[in-house]
């Protein structure tokens, strides 16, 4: 039988080494596929299930790793399945609400996030009654405004007013040291660095930590 040039021309392409290779090539990519989409639907069966409690125990784990990012993902969660759930919330809902948006604020200023932190604050504005929670606020517009370079002038007299009231701020509502952590290595100006490190010292006098 007489080779044809075709034939030859094929056996010289289609080595052993080049068919496994393909052979690998296709079986990856359909196994990055399949990853992929029990991913989807793991995601999905955990945005279902997972409840505002759910979500924000899984945002306090992430940020005790330091991974903030994967912090703000699921504190956004939270948020999005209370909102889902009802609008009539009471003085207490409304107030964990806000606590959540502060949460998600703070993960988002450790991220360097500083504009999309201060939406989180503002969207706490309106659902907090706490005098603890808007000092929070008001300490979160200050950092933010100094770094952001606003007019904090009315946010600072806010925040001196209301630390003249009685009121009590619990350890898990602000964490101070992942603050004072980032700080050390944050990319903004010693002049700021020393304006929060100061707004932070007037927070922790209202600390108080309990289980």
């Amino acid at each position: 039988i007489v080779e044809t040039a075709t034939e030859k021309k094929l056996d010289e392409v289609l080595t052993p080494d080049y068919i496994e290779g393909q052979i690998r090539e296709k079986s990856k990519n359909t196994i990055d596929k399949l990853i992929k989409e029990t991913e989807n639907i793991t995601r999905n069966i955990i945005d279902e299930n997972t409840s505002f409690e759910g979500f924000r125990f899984l945002a306090d784990e992430a940020s005790a790793r330091k991974d903030f990012k994967a912090a703000a993902a699921f504190y956004q969660k939270a948020i999005e399945k209370i909102l889902l759930l009802s609008g009539g919330f009471d003085s207490f809902e409304k107030n964990e609400i806000a606590l959540t948006y502060l949460w998600l604020a703070n993960v988002q200023v450790l991220s360097g996030k500083h504009e999309e932190a201060l939406l989180s604050v503002r969207n706490a504005i309106p659902l907090s009654s706490s005098l603890s929670n808007k000092a929070i606020i008001y300490f979160f517009e200050c950092v933010l405004g100094k770094i952001l370079n606003n007019d904090i002038t009315d946010t600072e007299n806010k925040l001196n007013e209301i630390l003249k009231a009685d009121f009590t701020i619990y350890w898990k509502e602000f964490n101070a040291m992942d603050i004072k952590d980032w700080l050390k290595d944050a990319g903004i100006t010693e002049d700021s660095k020393a304006y929060i490190l100061n707004k932070i010292e007037l927070i922790e006098k209202r600390i108080k930590k309990i289980d």
